[in-house]
């Protein structure tokens, strides 16, 4: 391999591999700015398919919204919910018979006695409440929170916490601290309690919750987690937890299917024991209920009834919606959506087994190098123009690919950084090009001149011309040639001379010459040199072509021919006549550019 083409490979690899660190350094050193940028292009998928009622993930009406909303109050004629109220709907909803009852609030203190007494007995009737606790997040290289804690939240964490089965180190889960829990009566009547703490991301937009919170050395679950595992009889010993890859609930059983084998369900996680929320729609894609109808539904026994047809084996999720709530927040799918949505989704995931799994940096890394590979065969094989189209293509088809994968492999791809590494490659790559052609222009430019200069002297204004258009013909830096001479004489013009004034002589002479040397020039010879009254001429160099001998000798008949109108000249002018003999010979000389 030449050193030329071995330059226009190498350089090309080096251009490409700068793009691809240029790429990650953008998002090593700006990762508020970069991450958040993939994350907004994801939340164009998640929106995209949320407007597409085919894309969208199927719904299972297992799970069920029961929302307090501006209507509920209407009817109820109360704007604020009372112990009784949450009482009888624990009644009501244990009467019709549903699986789950998930109460998205936490019932931090006591209120009256009487109601409180009321409250406890529904929801120790009724068997299958859930209520939350909240904890302060940290990750596990930040600082402790000095804040006092309660001790009965700390004692009721710890009492309940999950003893799960954890293989590797632990990864780095949250840390959990500061518990604010439903108060110990109330608690310790409900089936569980769950976490409802979650991390939004640096932009505030909540993509991802932790299954998992680590609590002084045990383990906690989030609330939608809780509940999913009881409803499938996944006790906490059959949770495996492997951080950076899943978490696996062993031999689940699914309530209504008798007959049927228990079965694994792998949830993808991140180091942080994150499972990322595959979001099925907006707000209003699942089943919702108001929260009046429930809690009227015992006035009337048929009602109740019908009710319970309704609703029998759903886990109906219990939430305020109410304008001015203050438990919403962004998601990828909607810019307010009740956070309540968040629980009914990550237990819809786990219940579907419908998971969005991001590609690791491992898998992402072997496709930006499948992708490098690319951008270097069109960097070697292609122009400028071509290659820069070709590589809005390749980012073109690199998007069409993640989107399939999004949406019929539950796959995420990193977007946005690939995606630079394609264009830093092909701005650099096009312009070191630009740069080369420039001095490739300045370079042909001082060739050019250069012939002019070197050979206008001695050579036609035709052979200049064609040396330009084909300078290979000047690459004589010695070599043996195959030459026709053409030798042209005055035949006794040395004595002739002597009749003759210097005036007569130098105006023959250049009669002569001007004659010949364009005979010559037309025929493509080149002049060597005057000697005297003889010319020396060639054909064959610098520009060889194989009818050489043959042009020398119509030169030299066309030269002899034009003798007579050069005597004509001299008859007009009374000067002496002029004879000429000519001598041609082929052979081969050595032939280079000299001076």
């Amino acid at each position: 391999m030449t050193t030329s083409k071995i330059r226009n490979i190498r350089l090309p690899i080096v251009l490409i591999l700068s793009a691809f660190f240029a790429a990650h350094l953008c998002f090593w050193l700006l990762p508020n700015v970069f991450e958040i940028w993939n994350s907004q292009t994801i939340d164009q998928l998640f929106i995209f398919r949320s407007r597409n009622e085919n894309l969208r993930p199927e719904y299972d009406s297992t799970i069920v919204h029961l929302d307090f909303n501006n209507t509920s109050i209407e009817r109820l004629k109360n704007l604020y919910l009372n112990r009784l109220h949450f009482a009888q709907l624990a009644r009501n909803l244990k009467s019709m018979q549903v699986a789950a009852q998930v109460y998205d609030f936490i019932f931090a203190a006591k209120i009256n006695a009487q109601d409180d007494l009321e409250l406890i007995q529904a929801v120790k009737e009724a068997g299958n409440t859930y209520f939350g606790l909240a904890l302060e997040l940290r990750k596990s290289d930040e600082p402790r929170s000095r804040k006092k804690v309660s001790s009965k939240g700390r004692s009721y964490v710890l009492q309940t916490h999950w003893d799960v089965v954890v293989d590797a180190a632990g990864g780095k889960l949250y840390e959990g601290e500061n518990p604010l829990t439903t108060y110990a009566e109330l608690a310790n009547a409900s089936r569980a309690l769950g976490s409802l703490s979650v991390k939004f991301d640096p932009d505030g937009v909540l993509r991802r919750v932790p299954l998992l919170v680590r609590y002084e050395n045990a383990f906690y679950p989030l609330l939608p987690l809780r509940v999913i595992c009881d409803y499938l009889q996944v006790p906490p010993q059959k949770i495996v937890l492997v951080p950076g890859r899943h978490m696996i609930l062993q031999d689940a059983k699914r309530p209504g299917s008798p007959g049927s084998k228990p079965y694994d369900i792998k949830i993808p996680i991140d180091h942080h024991g994150n499972m990322i929320v595959n979001y099925i729609g907006p707000w209003g894609r699942m089943d919702h209920y108001n929260f009046a109808d429930i809690l009227r539904a015992s006035d009337d026994r048929d009602e109740l009834e019908i009710w319970a047809e309704e609703l029998k084996g759903k886990i109906v999720i219990i939430s305020d919606v109410s304008t001015g709530s203050t438990d919403v927040g962004p998601v990828p799918t909607d810019a307010n959506f009740p956070l309540s949505g968040v629980h009914a989704n990550v237990i819809h995931n786990i219940l579907t087994e419908s998971f969005l799994r991001a590609l690791s940096e491992w898998e992402m890394l072997l496709i930006e190098i499948l992708l490098m590979a690319v951008l270097l065969l069109l960097s070697i094989r292609f122009s400028s123009l071509s290659f820069s189209m070709g590589t809005a293509f390749l980012a073109a088809a690199y998007i069409g690919v993640a989107m399939l994968g999004f949406l019929y492999a539950q796959v995420i791809f990193n977007l946005v950084r690939p995606l630079l590494i394609i264009g830093f490659a092909m701005v650099a790559v096009v312009v070191y090009r630009y740069i080369l052609e420039e001095k490739a222009k300045m370079e042909s430019l001082r060739q050019r001149d250069f012939i002019r200069d070197t050979f206008g002297r001695y050579l036609s204004s035709e052979v200049v011309e064609e040396l330009l258009d084909s300078p290979e013909g000047l690459k004589m830096s010695g070599e043996n040639r195959e030459v026709t001479f053409l030798v042209s004489d005055l035949r006794g013009f040395t004595a002739l001379t002597s009749r003759l004034s210097p005036h007569e002589v130098i105006e023959i002479m250049n009669r002569y010459f001007e004659y010949m040397v364009e005979i010559i020039g037309r025929y493509r010879g080149t002049v060597n040199e005057f000697m005297g009254d003889g010319i020396l001429a060639f054909f064959g160099a610098p520009l060889y072509a194989d009818d050489d001998p043959e042009r020398a000798v119509a030169c030299a008949i066309e030269m002899q021919n034009a003798l007579v109108a050069v005597n004509a000249e001299q008859r007009r002018l009374k000067l002496p006549e002029l004879a000429m003999g000519i001598g041609i010979n082929t052979g081969e000389a050595v032939v280079g550019n000299i001076g």
